[in-house]
């Protein structure tokens, strides 16, 4: 037995506790008079006493007109009273310690005995408690004498306690407390569906984003493709314009050996003869014969597209020649770039 209740302990506390402390604070949240729900769902009560007739709602006094339900209050000699003092850690064992206190203290039989008790007030650690005590034949009696009434579950029967009433169970309070629960049926339902209506509206609302999220993805991986598409075709761009510029830089530094050598025929006389051209880049060397090799040089030395004219060796002329044999460096212009 002390091995099955340790299986309910956690760090030394009893989780059973937690199960009744539970059930205890949503059926007082619920059911007792006071609560919030009950004082908001139940309806007002027609209580007729020898002194004449009151409205009470939710267990007080109101001026609230009374609804389908009516109670009798019994005269103060049919009913015992008292208040008890609890400790507020029985609170979820409180309808035992209720039906203990009525079985010691009740004069009458125990199938004779009417009771009802009410929380009246909770202060630090000690719950007050009005209990009432009646002999259920001698409320009968009473009723049927009184009110002609001779059916238990026609009206409720109340009592009083320190100006306190308390509803006697097993009489009419049966059909208010079904009704009660009806109503709170009902608002549990509507809230239900408000629930589920506003998990709903959420939902879509989820579906809805996610719908765009998702088409903002494929817009994303789309521009994503098309700039890496893009980006591709720029560094094949940027490539092509290097080979460009590299060609440019090439032919700049090495012009066409043609146009040299038709500019070169141009400037040149029908008796002059060129034996060697050589191009390297923007060196060009010549070696020839002319009738006036001197006069060959001036003319190339006065075109802007040569940057220096020199003669590596001495205009000379062999015996019995009417020629002089020349030998000529020809430095051309850079041409700057566009």
């Amino acid at each position: 037995m002390l091995e099955s209740d340790r299986q309910w302990e956690f760090f030394g506390y009893d989780m059973r506790n937690v199960y009744h402390a539970f059930a205890t604070a949503w059926r007082n949240f619920i059911w007792e008079p006071g609560s919030p729900v009950r004082h908001r769902l139940d309806e007002a009560v027609r209580v007729r006493s020898e002194t004449g007739e009151y409205c009470y709602h939710d267990g007080q006094p109101s001026a609230a007109l009374p609804g389908d339900c009516s109670a009798v209050l019994l005269p103060d000699e049919l009913v015992l009273g008292r208040t008890l003092q609890v400790p507020e850690a029985v609170e979820s064992e409180l309808h035992a310690v209720i039906a203990l206190e009525v079985s010691a203290h009740s004069p009458f039989p125990g199938d004779d005995t009417a009771y009802g008790w009410r929380v009246l007030s909770r202060e630090g650690e000690q719950l007050t408690v009005a209990l009432v005590i009646a002999s259920s034949s001698a409320v009968m009696t009473y009723l049927g004498r009184e009110y002609d009434i001779h059916d238990a579950a026609q009206e409720e029967v109340w009592a009083a306690v320190d100006g306190e009433v308390v509803v006697l169970q097993g009489f009419g309070e049966v059909r208010r407390n079904r009704r009660f629960r009806e109503r709170l049926l009902r608002v549990a339902m509507w809230l239900g569906l408000s629930s589920l209506l506003c998990l709903a509206i959420l939902a879509a609302g989820a579906l809805f984003k996610s719908a765009q999220l998702h088409r903002y993805e494929g817009m994303s991986a789309e521009l994503e493709a098309r700039s890496s598409t893009a980006a591709a075709l720029r560094a094949e761009l940027l490539t092509a314009n290097d080979l460009v510029a590299a060609a440019n830089e090439f032919v700049r530094r090495h012009p066409a050996p043609h146009r040299e050598i038709s500019r070169l025929t141009d400037l040149f006389d029908d008796g002059t003869s060129v034996e060697r051209f050589e191009m390297n880049g923007l060196d060009i060397e010549i070696r020839g014969r002319a009738s006036d090799a001197a006069s060959i040089m001036q003319t190339l030395s006065a075109q802007d597209a040569y940057a220096e004219v020199s003669a590596p060796r001495a205009i000379s002329r062999a015996k019995g020649s009417e020629q002089d044999y020349f030998h000529l460096n020809i430095k051309l212009r850079e041409v700057a770039e566009p």
